[in-house]
């Protein structure tokens, strides 16, 4: 049992089948409460969303998944899926505090985006860096996505090979000495 039950917090996931359109999901409430994507062979392994008391009027059904599309931003790569929380456009009251797993290289270099509902793209402020999660506080759901600045983007002005998604992913870059596109790992 969850150790927040005491306090009446406590959010179990009630739906984490492999294969499953969604990663997890719980009804959360006025309480608060906590939902964690615990399965190993999930893509979304350590996902975690905290919801302060008071942050909800109501009872929602949280959902966790991953996105059907990535933001992409130039300059940088993905180092984590494109998270979806939802229900989309759902607003807090008070900020819940979101963690994602990433693989980056360099926290420092770590960057969060937020994509709305109608395309548009912002960067988040990462309130704490690991060499393996970032966290970030939020006023709502939308989908979330990690990415790290490419080390050398300098003047690379070659076309990346054939089978990178164009144009948004012909910018080349260096992770430890290996050159690739933005998007789809691909030497140049």
């Amino acid at each position: 049992l969850c150790w927040m039950m005491m306090l009446g917090a406590c959010a179990i996931p009630d739906n984490l089948e492999t294969g499953s359109i969604y990663s997890a999901s719980a009804v959360i409430g006025a309480q608060g409460g906590r939902l964690q994507v615990e399965r190993f062979d999930s893509d979304l392994y350590g996902t975690d969303i905290v919801i302060p008391a008071g942050a909800l009027a109501n009872d929602v059904k949280i959902t966790i998944r991953v996105a059907s599309t990535h933001i992409g931003v130039a300059q940088m790569r993905r180092v984590s899926p494109t998270v979806a929380f939802g229900p989309d456009g759902l607003t807090f009251a008070l900020p819940a505090v979101i963690q994602l797993p990433h693989a980056g290289n360099n926290p420092e270099r770590l960057q969060v985006y937020r994509r709305e509902s109608d395309g548009t793209t912002a960067p988040v402020v990462i309130t704490d860096a690991t060499s393996d999660r970032v966290a970030f506080s939020v006023d709502g759901f939308t989908d979330f996505e990690t990415e790290e600045l490419m080390e050398d983007v300098g003047n690379c002005t070659e076309a990346c090979p054939i089978g990178c998604p164009a144009p948004e992913y012909l910018l080349c870059g260096s992770n430890n000495g290996q050159r690739y596109c933005s998007e789809c790992i691909a030497s140049c």
